[in-house]
């Protein structure tokens, strides 16, 4: 999923925590219209589920959930370059033959110190973005979507995520 532009604002975000999707990140002012949305999937061979609504008119991320982890380690991510707050515009022209693309490619979960993050094997991030408070996207040089970063809980959303976790035997 590739980066079209960025736009100078960040997103104000609604962030869930549930037993059974891990987290949900909701940007309701990428909202525009209730129709015409995309969905971009990370699945990966465990069946870890990632999935990226994206609103078809704004080119704007609506909603990101993580449906599933079933792979996770323990591991630090630490991006040593710039990290500008933004709200990124999607290019949609990767959906042009239909409104779901899913992509196959091997990925690992990762825990670190109170945030949780995927990287598609095999990519070298070259940029990182911010794009709300608990989320970051991070990006390869040609400005595709190659894994995020969900970071920044308080100590109550992070026990209860990391608590659900541990019940379902993930960690």
């Amino acid at each position: 999923m590739k980066v079209e532009k960025l736009e100078n604002s960040i997103s104000k975000e609604e962030m869930e925590i549930d037993y059974y999707v891990p987290v949900s990140i909701s940007f309701p002012e990428n909202d525009l219209e209730a129709e015409g949305l995309y969905y971009y999937r990370f699945i990966n061979k465990e069946y870890s589920f990632v999935e990226f609504k994206i609103n078809s008119v704004s080119k704007k991320i609506v909603n990101v959930t993580v449906t599933s982890i079933n792979d996770i380690q323990n591991s630090d991510f630490i991006f040593n370059g710039n990290i500008p707050e933004a709200n990124p515009i999607i290019n949609i022209y990767e959906f042009e033959y239909g409104d779901v693309i899913t992509n196959n490619r091997s990925f690992k979960f990762y825990i670190g110190e109170k945030k949780i993050f995927f990287i598609l094997d095999d990519e070298e991030i070259s940029a990182m973005i911010m794009i709300s408070n608990h989320f970051f996207a991070l990006l390869n040089r040609e400005n595709d979507i190659v894994g995020a970063q969900i970071a920044n809980f308080n100590d109550e959303d992070w026990n209860v995520l990391v608590g659900n976790l541990k019940e379902a035997g993930k960690i």
